[in-house]
């Protein structure tokens, strides 16, 4: 009886170890954007109440979010706050305020260089950021890109022990980003 127990878990091992690499998965909102994610993770509702996209792997700590509002939103926030001489009615003004607010949250350990990029044509600011939050240090990447009619917000983080394996990818996934003009 032991035999056959522990043929049929090396079996199931082999079997396991032979399976081909995770894939990805394109998603969307609405007919607004597209974005192409490991397939690995899960939709999710509760880890950003503004998101209009989420998804998550508790498991692997891996997590995702999109946020995503109309430029006229921004310039009516930075004008009625009388902001409009430090943030600029532009991607490098709508990115460095919403740095600012995140910084505030947080305990920043490093942070590399906020870097000008193209993405799918989109002007965007790229960044990727250790730090503490909350008593957990985590690893972020995240992408400030201006379409057409709205700012979006792409946010990428997991643990700060797991940044190398997954920093690649999560570049990769901010890179995947497509606005879908819907």
């Amino acid at each position: 009886m032991k035999i056959k127990i522990f043929l049929i878990l090396s079996l199931f091992f082999l079997f396991a170890s032979c399976q081909p690499e995770e894939g990805e998965q394109t998603v969307s909102f609405e007919n607004k954007y597209s974005l192409t994610i490991p397939s690995f993770l899960n939709k999710a509702y509760d880890l950003n109440e503004e998101a209009s996209l989420q998804y998550q792997n508790t498991w692997k700590e891996f997590y995702v979010v999109v946020l995503d509002e109309p430029k006229e939103d921004f310039i009516t926030a930075i004008e009625s706050n009388y902001l409009s001489e430090l943030y600029p009615n532009d991607i490098k003004g709508y990115s460095n305020l919403l740095l600012d607010f995140l910084k505030e949250s947080m305990t920043i350990t490093e942070e590399s260089d906020l870097k000008e990029a193209l993405i799918n044509g989109l002007p965007a600011r790229t960044i990727q950021i250790t730090g503490t939050v909350e008593g957990v240090e985590c690893f972020f990447t995240m992408a400030y890109i201006q379409g057409l009619n709205d700012y979006y917000q792409i946010m990428t983080w997991t643990l700060a022990e797991k940044k190398d394996d997954y920093s690649s990818r999560m570049m990769k996934l901010l890179h995947s980003f497509k606005e879908l003009g819907g």
